[in-house]
């Protein structure tokens, strides 16, 4: 497996992605959702947040932060914005990192709900994004509370589980020189580098807005008092062991079905070439 593919793959099992669209329609007519769209949004993304303000006139500034290993990276551009027939259309005019978002630039997602505080779009290949007003600061702060009483723990027991299998990983790939002292200095230097990308502090703002679009201040609060019950504390004491075994007992499973379904994609390939690709 290629090395690349394989750190991006087990740093996102420790994030989040909300993929449920809710049922809530939206503003009736275009000019309906140019107005209440209309105001300051953050989104968060896996890779960062981004801040946009759509203005009334029609224009939009955005200012997009990437958490990175080493830095940061942050992208500040503007643009015009539009809606038309329930699509919200983008187009760049200004970027501060041309090479990663390029001036011209046209992106569209349909306007699937406004909810209240959330707005709910689609792309082309009809992803969700979720987007939702600034938080309130009361708000905020019960989520803070949230994450660092109840999920840092978890996501950090996470991505230890996950370390613990790219090291397993690590020692069964194949490379020229491979030996135990190249195999340790390998695991060492990935390991170093997936802690410090994937270190939840990193991520920190991704889930206050992740939680702050999905949960209302009442429902964190509701949350906080169920963690602080009898059950809530059992459930904090025993998930780490759940999610390490079935962390484990999935890997168990993948190495007793993998002989057949290598068999399979090589009798498939096999069977493509003979088609002659068709």
């Amino acid at each position: 497996m290629n090395l690349v593919v394989l750190a991006a793959r087990l740093l996102a099992l420790g994030l989040f992605v909300c993929a449920s669209t809710p049922a809530a329609a939206g503003p009736a007519s275009d000019e309906d959702w140019r107005r209440m769209l209309a105001g300051p949004w953050v989104e968060a993304y896996v890779m960062g947040i981004e801040h946009k303000t759509y203005h009334p006139g029609g224009e939009f500034e955005s200012r997009l932060r990437i958490p990175l290993p080493e830095r940061d990276l942050e992208i500040l551009s503007r643009g015009l914005w539009s809606v038309e027939n329930g699509h919200l259309r983008l187009v760049v005019r200004e970027s501060s990192r041309p090479e990663f978002l390029a001036p011209g630039r046209e992106n569209r997602f349909r306007l699937v709900s406004l909810d209240g505080r959330r707005l709910v779009t689609a792309d082309a290949d009809g992803v969700p994004g979720y987007l939702c007003r600034p938080l309130e600061p009361a708000h905020r702060a019960l989520i803070e509370r949230y994450l660092d009483e109840i999920e840092a723990a978890q996501v950090k027991t996470a991505l230890e589980a996950q370390r613990r299998e790219m090291v397993d990983q690590l020692r069964e790939y194949e490379y020229e020189g491979k030996s135990e002292a190249a195999d340790r200095l390998l695991t060492d230097r990935v390991v170093a580098f997936l802690e410090k990308a994937g270190r939840f502090e990193a991520f920190r703002e991704y889930y206050i807005h992740l939680y702050g679009s999905t949960f209302t201040a009442a429902e964190i609060t509701a949350l906080l008092d169920f963690y602080a019950s009898e059950a809530g504390q059992a459930i904090r004491r025993k998930q780490p062991e759940i999610f390490e075994r079935a962390q484990r007992d999935a890997r168990n499973r993948m190495a007793l079905i993998s002989p057949g379904l290598n068999l399979l994609i090589q009798s498939t390939l096999r069977e493509i070439k003979q088609r002659g690709g068709s």
